[in-house]
């Protein structure tokens, strides 16, 4: 049954109007147009608002506590946008905890609207996830990654300061260096040994000396750049790579080789029947006749030098026997003439006088055993300081016609090495290693011939 109008006083216009069901708001009556031109209904929650106080969005108008859950602020243009619409971006926490509350995280998130989340968001080439623009930073390829992905996978090179990819770093020490930096530390040139105080008791010789090991296998020997004295070079007949020692004396020289062999083999580091193991004399302060010697008592002593290597290492290519005759070397015009003559590849290498004004012993057997390394030169040093000074028949009366290496070690163990006798145990030690069988050493009285043996 429809109600009964009634008549009605309008509190806003006081014209009298009939209705069954009248406009109110707060105990008053208003007629249909005061109504309309005074309040609006809250679209979201239906509350009857003064169209004054009312916030609208568009054509519509929401109470306070609606729009505010509505409706939002973009962060950047300060446009209003519909919750659902807006792109909530998140600022990472100070102290995140598990217990935050919403009016916490709250206060920690911006909204966007969508032109200026275009404007001002990226997303992240790794996560998929959009950030801010100004918190990200680009790989090495130019993308750009969000800071959790850019630290997860690119650091700085601490050398150049450019941004590579984690993966393809080399650590030197706490340094991380691009692969562009690596190259120049994968090689280097070496440093000047330094020794105020020098002693020679062990090595046997005042000469400077200089070693050069190559090795098969060297991981991350990058890493030695910059603190070693010994350079790194490549060299195409191994799988590692050659390390020389600077030009070095006494035995504080010495002590640089079991330093570096130590390192090496604390590494892991390998030879194989490739490598070599080469050793450098200083020639610079000998007159052509003790060069002469030095050449005619190294051929003659052939077949003993053989004794303390392998058979493979002596009869290696690049190590090979002396390719000159006794007659030769006294038919020899000059020095220069006789080394201009010489393979490189002689198991002592004399071409390295016109390039290094050294020569080069370049039969060792590959080790990266420090004391065996550290005897070698001492071996050679001592033979270098003895027969220098001898004349060739004096050499012939030592070493005969060089087809016994137990004449040579019985002249060598008892006026070269009689001063050291570790040394002699040693080469014995090599003899039988690799020859299963030692040498053995006859008395001073089988050296009468000349004076010389006898005030050794």
């Amino acid at each position: 049954m429809p109600a009964t109008s009634r008549r009605y006083v309008c509190s806003d216009c006081g014209e009298k109007f009939r209705s069954s069901l009248p406009r109110r708001v707060d105990g008053k009556k208003y007629c249909q147009d005061c109504f309309l031109r005074q309040f609006v209904h809250c679209n979201g929650c239906g509350e009857v608002l003064d169209r004054s106080r009312a916030d609208r969005h568009g054509t519509n108008s929401y109470c306070e506590d609606c729009f505010s859950e509505l409706f939002t602020d973009c962060t950047a243009c300060g446009s209003e946008i519909e919750v659902g619409r807006a792109h909530a971006y998140v600022h990472a926490s100070d102290d995140p905890t598990e217990n935050e509350s919403p009016e916490e995280l709250q206060e920690r998130t911006d909204h966007y609207c969508n032109s200026c989340r275009d404007n001002l968001f990226r997303q992240c080439a790794n996560c998929g996830n959009r950030h801010l623009r100004n918190a990200m930073r680009e790989s090495p390829y130019g993308d750009l990654y969000c800071q959790p992905c850019w630290e997860a996978s690119c650091i700085y090179c601490s050398d150049c300061g450019n941004i590579t990819w984690q993966r393809n770093v080399r650590w030197h020490g706490d340094e991380a260096m691009c692969p562009d930096c690596s190259v120049r530390t994968d090689e280097w040139d070496q440093k000047n040994f330094e020794c105020e105080s020098p002693t020679y008791d062990r090595v046997g010789t005042q000469r400077k000396f200089g070693i050069e090991i190559e090795t098969s296998r060297c991981n991350n020997h990058w890493e030695l750049y910059g603190g070693t004295i010994w350079a790194c070079e490549y060299d195409c007949s191994v799988s590692g790579k050659e390390f020389i020692s600077p030009p070095m004396f006494g035995d504080q020289g010495l002590d640089s080789v079991l330093d570096f062999c130590r390192e090496a083999q604390n590494r892991d580091w390998r030879v194989d029947d490739r490598c070599g193991l080469h050793i450098h004399f200083d020639m610079s302060d000998m007159e052509p006749e003790q060069l002469f010697s030095l050449a005619y008592a190294y051929r003659l002593s052939w077949s003993l030098w053989k004794r303390f290597v392998s058979d493979h290492r002596g009869s290696y290519g690049m190590c090979g026997s002396p390719r000159y005759s006794l007659d030769e070397i006294r038919a020899s015009k000059s020095w220069e003439y006789f080394v201009g003559a010489r393979d490189r590849f002689e198991y002592v290498n004399w071409r390295a006088y016109f390039k290094h004004g050294t020569f080069e012993i370049r039969l060792g057997e590959p080790t990266l055993d420090g004391p065996e390394i550290v005897d070698w030169v001492s071996t050679h040093g001592l033979f270098i300081e003895r027969v220098k000074n001898m004349t060739f028949d004096e050499i012939d009366a030592a070493f005969g016609d060089g087809s016994s290496s137990t004449r040579g070690f019985s002249f060598c163990a008892n006026f070269v090495w009689q001063d050291h006798p570790e040394l002699i145990t040693h080469l014995r030690s090599l003899s039988q290693r690799y020859h299963g069988r030692g040498i053995q050493i006859r008395g001073r009285r089988h050296y009468p011939e000349h004076a010389i043996f006898r005030s050794a």
